[in-house]
């Protein structure tokens, strides 16, 4: 999951740096501008190859991690007590906005 993420994050990367191109000849960046953005995705991009890189173990096969499976339940259990806040919330309000 975490490897398709990062292939997602690569491929804006490339998207961007396409941008920067298409802004140049468009005349919306002066060249010095085009030059920084340019140098910052392709940094940005060595970076997202380099954590992809190391997703993967020697043999090829995708490095297993539980911490994925962790977060989504915290996410789970946090999404879920937010909702259950707002509800009483909202009963709260409503009985008290008929008095």
């Amino acid at each position: 999951m975490k490897a398709a993420r990062i292939a997602d994050q690569i491929d804006q990367v490339d998207r961007d740096l396409v941008e920067v191109d298409e802004q140049v000849e468009a005349g919306e960046l002066d060249e010095a501008t085009a030059a920084r953005l340019r140098s910052a995705y392709r940094s940005e991009r060595a970076a997202l190859e380099e954590q992809l890189g190391d997703l993967t173990t020697s043999n090829g096969e995708p490095a297993s991690s539980t911490d994925g499976a962790s977060r989504s339940r915290s996410r789970a259990v946090a999404g879920t007590a937010i909702v259950g806040v707002a509800a009483v919330v909202v009963a709260l309000v409503a009985v008290f906005s008929l008095q």
